[in-house]
């Protein structure tokens, strides 16, 4: 009366999968069925024993070697540590469907989060290592489409390498489970080599030399927009810089008559290892102003 024998029910017990090694000899492998990864365990026992018992205790395991129709597995419970008098699990079996195992490679494409300190810009990012092999159900693998690790570089001011995680997607992007996966990266596992690169405003001057206006005219001023842009690159190579020299076989122009306008990528003008803060702003336009002998032009801003 003071400590009845009941029942009591334990919920969303994983069931652990034993001996899969069988499979390898025929190069087969397996994926469990949706619905029977967990479990439900009812123990009977003394109310003092169930108070006991913790879903830790519960161990619910489905050795391979017992698969029947090439379907099931029958999933036995042990509880340690207590005595009770009986034991029920459902589902009684777990399902499982056998696939042809494959490996394939794939590269692994770094990705960051956040943004490094005021100055200083992303370089290189490059996972380490490039390739992975990954191993598991065909259905699986090929339903890979990529293979991501991330690192967040919140705050950097210098290099680092991090340890990070993959995530795999299918083509929905759409995270794969990786349970059923495994892949030769080992102990190491994979990191992420960031590069952190310093930033600098320069001026960028121009060779006029070969710039000349017709008979009759004269050259009144040229402008530069921008006159400065942002680089990057090493502090040495920074250190090193003091401007951009666009060379005169840029501004090849002669016999001018009007006001001009040319553009000028000055990508090509950067020193090695020194490359734009923004790959898409080396465009400069260059605004040669033209006047006739005798008279004067002025820009009027209407406003």
């Amino acid at each position: 009366i003071d400590d009845p024998v009941t029942t009591q029910t334990f919920n969303n017990i994983p069931v652990v999968v034993t001996n899969a090694e069988v499979l390898a000899a025929t190069n087969q492998t397996y994926q469990i069925e949706d619905g029977t990864q967990n479990v439900s365990v009812t123990v009977r026992a003394k109310r003092s024993v169930l108070n006991k018992i913790k879903a830790d205790n519960i161990k619910a395991t489905a050795d391979m070697k017992e698969l029947t129709l090439q379907t099931q597995i029958p999933i036995s419970v042990e509880i340690t540590g207590v005595s009770y008098e009986s034991v029920e699990v459902s589902p009684r079996n777990l399902q499982v469907k056998l696939e042809d195992e494959e490996t394939k490679k794939f590269p692994i494409v770094p990705k960051t989060t956040g943004t490094v300190r005021d100055g200083y810009t992303l370089g290189e990012i490059q996972a380490v290592p490039e390739m992975v092999s990954i191993r598991g159900p065909k259905s699986v693998i090929d339903s890979i489409s990529k293979v991501e690790t991330s690192v967040s570089v919140s705050g950097l001011s210098e290099d680092v390498v991090t340890k990070s995680e993959l995530v795999l997607y299918d083509s929905d992007n759409n995270v794969i489970d990786q349970s059923l996966l495994a892949n030769n990266l080992g102990t190491e596992g994979v990191s992420v080599s960031v590069q952190v690169l310093e930033t600098k405003s320069v001026k960028v001057e121009f060779d006029t030399s070969q710039i000349t206006a017709a008979d009759g005219y004269s050259v009144s001023d040229i402008k530069y927009e921008p006159d400065h842009v942002n680089v990057t690159g090493r502090a040495e190579e920074l250190k090193k810089l003091k401007k951009i020299s666009v060379p005169a076989s840029a501004l090849n122009m002669s016999g001018l008559t009007s006001k001009t306008e040319t553009v000028v990528d000055i990508t090509d003008y950067l020193p090695d290892d020194i490359s734009l803060t923004d790959e898409n702003a080396g465009s400069v336009v260059v605004t040669v102003g033209i006047d006739k002998d005798g008279t004067k032009s002025y820009d009027i801003s209407m406003g």
